[in-house]
């Protein structure tokens, strides 16, 4: 009986110390922009990248987060944070991406990770070399975070999507703050850098989400509706002739025929001289002060008042 409470016993205190770890990351990264940049190391069973494959991609290292938790330590991705703790981006300090000699686009995908699609996209973005970035939905992380872990080896960008995919302008501050903070933890304990970008679910934003989310918000100028399509050829097709450059294109990891089509849209996109960057890379690839919503560098609609 002993033993059995002393096991109990452990196991909270595990628990506990991982949630005390988690806020004072979220609450300490800011004051620290000046950190060192470095690739977060993964689970040992992680997929890894060569450093060429790494330049290939164009791609920059991501900050790593001030506390790193033991690999002996178990995620705690449904342990939600408590309301009221403001989310702190961590500043991009990453050299900024020459898009005046060669097009620029971004490859977004939303609402994963899924098993089986989400794995699906990572390989064909793996063999293609080409950058992306993934906003993910905090309460589908649970069981896959080796794919989370495989997206910052590879040096993919992972943002923030909400903890289960809410309309945010329904909520209350502090609700705001917990679907963005709960994610926040689930992601650095899966083994990904704190996310400096937020995209709301449905694209639905005002200023009062704005001002709670603390985070750069990042939206999209080319929406195919891929939830939608049933063909791979067609869904390809439609993004091919609707992309631009600045383009911020909108995908979800979670669909089958979004997967499908990937390889021919990345050929595509290529053979007309596209360069393929991160979210972050097309934001920072010329001077942008302020934190409003970035859609990509196309005309901007107007945010809905408080």
């Amino acid at each position: 009986m002993r033993r059995e409470l002393q096991a109990v016993a452990a196991t909270w205190q595990t628990q506990i110390t991982v949630l005390i770890l988690t806020i004072l990351l979220l609450v300490g990264t800011s004051a620290r922009p000046s950190e060192a940049l470095s690739v977060v190391t993964p689970e040992p069973n992680a997929r890894l990248v060569s450093a060429a494959l790494h330049e290939k991609m164009h791609l920059v290292a991501v900050p790593t987060p001030a506390t790193e938790l033991h690999p002996e330590v178990p995620p705690q991705p449904n342990k939600r944070l408590q309301p009221g703790v403001q989310a702190k981006p961590v500043e991009f300090t990453g050299p900024r991406t020459d898009c005046t000699s060669q097009p620029c686009i971004a490859l977004t995908f939303d609402d994963g990770p899924s098993a089986v699609t989400t794995a699906e996209v990572l390989t064909t973005l793996e063999q293609k070399h080409v950058a992306a970035s993934f906003f993910l939905v905090g309460k589908n992380i649970d069981g896959n975070q080796t794919l989370v872990q495989r997206m910052a080896a590879d040096g993919f960008e992972v943002g923030n999507h909400s903890w289960d995919h809410p309309d945010m302008t329904s909520l209350t501050p502090d609700q705001v703050r917990d679907e963005l903070l709960s994610t926040q933890a689930a992601i650095v304990n899966a083994g990904a850098p704190l996310p400096t970008l937020f995209r709301p679910p449905y694209g639905a934003v005002n200023e009062q989400v704005l001002s709670d989310a603390g985070l750069q918000t990042a939206l999209w100028n080319i929406d195919p509706d891929d939830w939608r399509a049933t063909d791979p050829v067609i869904l390809a097709q439609q993004i091919v002739t609707t992309a631009k450059p600045g383009g911020v294109i909108d995908l979800h990891d979670i669909h089958q025929v979004t997967a499908d089509a990937l390889p021919s849209v990345i050929d595509q996109l290529a053979a007309k001289g596209y360069k393929f960057v991160t979210v972050s890379q097309l934001l920072h690839s010329r001077d942008r002060p302020g934190h409003d919503p970035f859609y990509g560098y196309a005309a901007t609609p107007a945010i809905p008042p408080l």
